[in-house]
């Protein structure tokens, strides 16, 4: 059987049309599937951004996310731990290098701590502080 030149005309347009449809509706999904990140914060009495619970990082949370700002000066390895990224081994190293080097100046000064780096600071540096008297820690 042979198709005439309007047959396959007509079969290709509803080709065209199928395949133009198709992606139509694949392109419709994809969208549909998107994602929307918001990104709140809230101002702690320092004046720093904390993320708010609905805030999304690229970071892995850790199980419980600190509440309160953590003052790296004093803090517990256990509070330390509860940081993102921070686990026993460099909560340990944090306090050895506060004891042999004395009170971190400023939250930058826990990159001097072997095996905290940028990354690493960037994802802890809205969840500490440094205070370094008790005058501080009370206001």
């Amino acid at each position: 059987m042979k198709l005439s030149k309007a047959e396959i005309a007509s079969i290709t347009i509803t080709v065209l049309f199928i395949i133009a449809a198709g992606t139509v509706s694949l392109i419709g999904q994809s969208s549909e599937a998107s994602l929307t990140v918001s990104f709140e914060h809230e101002e702690t009495p320092s004046g720093r951004a904390l993320p708010s619970a609905g805030a999304s990082s690229t970071a892995p949370e850790p199980e419980s996310t600190p509440e309160l700002l953590i003052n790296i000066n004093t803090a517990t390895a256990e509070e330390l731990c509860s940081l993102p990224g921070i686990g026993e081994v460099l909560s340990e190293q944090i306090i050895a290098h506060r004891s042999e080097h004395g009170l971190f100046a400023s939250i930058e000064d826990i990159m001097d701590v072997s095996g905290i780096g940028f990354a690493k600071y960037e994802n802890i540096k809205n969840y500490i502080t440094v205070q370094t008297n008790l005058q501080e820690a009370r206001e």
